[in-house]
């Protein structure tokens, strides 16, 4: 029966880890010409330094038009699809945009947006522009954003989110992602946090969460109210100690917090006292004798590491 537990416990994070992938929608292959036919799904014209006619793509869903770099050739581009309902998935990367091309409002079934470095975009105005697309994932990495902008709460049926890789400072931008009522994954990896919000509390959808490579010591009592929470990466951060807040989490199953210079792993860890069942937390500072103790403790776990 413990057998059984464990393989549905890992079939549960396979999952997991698979729906995390959010920013990849598979509609057949990626088609990087123009040669392609109405029964194109996915189409790449990156990088293209003129406008080019979509007219003859009926079925598009995923179009890439990172690199342009000339908002006006972007605007023509999309102007061209000849039906814009169709399309669910848009990259815009590396466009260097001031402000979002006019003609993705003719998307209005576009669920899945990606403006990674784009530093010198209007994010709060992005987020008005957008307000009336149904967006499920937005991913907003290398934009230098030191504030995540009030008006994200206008995108309403955001699931997933992606703020990694900018310099995200204060922790009071928490308040905004509260009030994302269906937010289920968030990506904060490489920013300067050096604390998390307590208004954590109420973000009780909140499923998977990844705040990697930031300037955490602790974690703060309101960790409490995700109630939903499953996976949690915490690799290198700044803690000194197994935060025991992690107890009070009761369908947390994969806890990633190697590299943190953890010292000491409090005695009130149990398997009965967490349900934690899968943790990696190699490269800390805990003593040979303590890893031993605490390998025997969580031998039943579907993966350890240490």
């Amino acid at each position: 029966m413990r057998g059984l537990c464990k393989y549905f416990i890992y079939l549960n994070v396979v999952c997991l880890l698979i729906a995390c992938q959010t920013s990849k929608t598979f509609y057949s292959a990626t088609s990087t010409t123009l040669t392609g036919t109405a029964a194109t799904y996915r189409l790449d014209v990156s990088e293209s330094t003129h406008a080019v006619n979509l007219s003859k793509y009926q079925n598009l869903k995923m179009l890439n038009l990172s690199g342009i770099k000339n908002i006006q050739v972007i605007d023509s581009i999309l102007e061209s699809v000849p039906n814009p309902t169709q399309l669910r998935v848009l990259i815009l990367d590396n466009n260097y945009l001031k402000s979002l091309p006019t003609a993705i409002t003719r998307f209005s079934k576009l669920e899945q947006l990606s403006l990674n470095n784009n530093q010198e975009l209007d994010f709060s105005k992005a987020f008005t522009t957008l307000a009336p697309l149904p967006l499920t994932f937005l991913n907003c990495q290398f934009n230098q954003l030191k504030t995540v902008p009030k008006e994200i709460v206008y995108l309403e049926m955001l699931k997933d989110l992606n703020f990694s890789n900018n310099q995200l400072e204060l922790h009071h931008s928490f308040k905004y992602l509260a009030l994302l009522p269906k937010l289920t994954s968030l990506w904060l990896r490489n920013n300067h946090l050096t604390s998390l919000s307590a208004n954590l509390n109420k973000m009780s959808r909140l499923v998977n969460l990844y705040v990697e490579n930031n300037e955490l010591e602790e974690l703060p009592k309101q960790l409490e109210g995700l109630q939903s929470l499953r996976i949690l990466h915490l690799s290198f951060n700044r803690f000194k100690e197994l935060p025991e807040v992690l107890q009070t989490l009761p369908h947390l199953i994969l806890l990633h917090i190697d590299h943190c210079n953890i010292q000491k792993i409090s005695n009130t860890f149990s398997t009965e006292t967490t349900s934690i069942r899968g943790l990696v937390m190699n490269d800390n500072q805990l003593t040979s004798s303590s890893i031993k103790l605490w390998k025997s403790k969580f031998k039943s776990f579907f993966l350890l590491i240490f």
